[in-house]
């Protein structure tokens, strides 16, 4: 019976690997940027705003409109167009067809139509960032998710050591009992004991499945796929100093390049709000076809410039000049708190993450101690030198010890998956686009 239960667990481990793929973290990783709902969405959110800023940029763009009016009765009329650029056609009395194409072009709006291009493109920018930051949350959530699961099979591995341990007691016990050097209470209680490690087997049972089905979640993945997790394959490397976390933090974090680019569109908006003011030259060429009953078909067209002036709007404008001005100096305290929250956060990340070798070092003294004494305690137990609850009170040293270790490593993976957010630096590669 030794090693009964990991035994089962590396069987079962066995003939799941010849039916499903083992998908490791790394893996898992490149499963929830594929999908990920989280992720689909913001990457919408950057198509969209790429199209906006297409849209944005085209009043700028050469415009051309195609018009066709047919009239017929008593007096003139003029007939608007609907397509821009607009057109407007004279009618005479009497059954008419009038045809027009028209040409309009901003050709000179004193650098509105480049503040129109850098607007939009800080749009698609900060859409980019914040896509950057939900890829940087995701993988939290699927690192954090990854640890917890490889941390329960840990402790249900060393649940299976103790219920090992446990039941080579009660054997050594038994034998004893037969050979009427313990009384039979220690029979039962060895029992008891062998009881107890099979409810914390199924306990640690059901932990390590709902770590799973929380893994799953994380990655984006059904919860009827087939497919198992195991694996860390990361290596978890860190800037050597606190100082170097937060310098490299403050270059590369979404969250301050979301802060910086919103700066940016709000000086953009308040400079567009002052040229705004200023007069615009467009170029415009017309082609008119017009026929009747009456008269024969003709023919005209006609080029040349437009200046537009705007003199008074009631305020209008200026208001909107202070408006963004407000916005600026609003975006500026932004991007001074997110640079405060972002060093915050990596000195509170970066805290857990340079305990770790020292509990690691500790745990692993521990669990060498631990296993010393548990096997000095059987040894005096079997020749009849200690009584059953010392070898029992040893042999749950060692499985806390176990546990212990389990934790320390998912303490390190969680702590350095938590600074690596803090830090920001994973990003997803720019698309030519961009």
């Amino acid at each position: 019976m030794k090693y009964l239960y990991c035994s089962l667990i590396l069987a079962a481990s066995v003939l799941a690997s010849g039916q499903t793929d083992k998908v490791s973290l790394s893996e898992a990783l490149k499963l929830a940027e594929a999908d990920s709902p989280v992720l689909q969405i913001a990457t919408a959110e950057v198509d969209a705003a790429r199209a906006r800023s297409e849209m944005r940029q085209a009043p700028y763009q050469p415009a051309v409109s195609l018009n066709g009016i047919a009239s017929s009765g008593d007096g003139s009329m003029i007939f608007p167009s609907s397509a821009m650029p607009l057109n407007y056609a004279m009618t005479q009395p009497g059954t008419q067809a009038v045809g027009n194409a028209t040409l309009m072009w901003r050709i000179w709006t004193f650098g509105r139509n480049d503040i129109a291009r850098r607007s939009s493109m800080a749009e698609v920018h900060l859409y980019e960032s914040q896509l950057d930051l939900a890829v940087v949350e995701v993988r939290l959530g699927v690192r954090e998710a990854f640890a917890n699961l490889l941390y329960r099979r840990d402790v249900l591995e060393a649940k299976a050591e103790a219920l090992h341990a446990a039941r080579e007691t009660l054997r050594v016990t038994e034998a004893k009992f037969e050979a009427g050097s313990v009384p039979q209470a220690f029979v039962f209680r060895a029992r008891a004991d062998v009881s107890g490690m099979d409810r914390e087997i199924a306990m640690a049972n059901a932990d390590a499945d709902e770590a799973l089905a929380k893994l799953r979640e994380s990655a984006g993945i059904a919860q009827d796929d087939p497919r198992e997790f195991d694996g860390w394959d990361e290596e978890m490397a860190a800037p050597p100093s606190l100082g170097d976390a937060i310098a490299l933090a403050l270059q590369s974090h979404p969250e301050i390049r979301v802060a910086t680019v919103n700066l940016e569109s709000a000086r953009l908006a308040s400079r567009d709000a002052s040229q705004s003011r200023l007069p615009e030259l467009s170029f415009m060429a017309m082609g008119d076809w017009m026929g009747s009953r009456q008269m024969p078909g003709s023919t005209a067209t006609k080029a040349g410039l437009v200046l537009s002036f705007p003199l008074s709007d009631g305020g209008e404008r200026a208001s909107a000049k202070k408006e963004a001005e407000a916005r600026v100096a609003k975006s500026e305290q932004e991007l001074r708190m997110a640079r405060l929250r972002v060093q915050a956060a990596v000195a509170s990340a970066y805290a857990p993450w340079a305990s770790v070798e020292a509990q690691r070092k500790a745990t692993a003294d521990g669990l060498l101690a631990s296993l010393e004494a548990f096997r000095v305690m059987q040894e005096r137990y079997d020749a009849g030198k200690a009584v059953l609850v010392e070898v029992i009170d040893a042999r749950a040293q060692v499985a806390l010890a176990r546990t212990q270790v389990a934790d320390v490593q998912r303490y390190a993976r969680v702590a350095w998956a938590r600074l690596t957010r803090a830090i920001g630096k994973e990003q997803r590669p720019r698309s030519p686009e961009s």
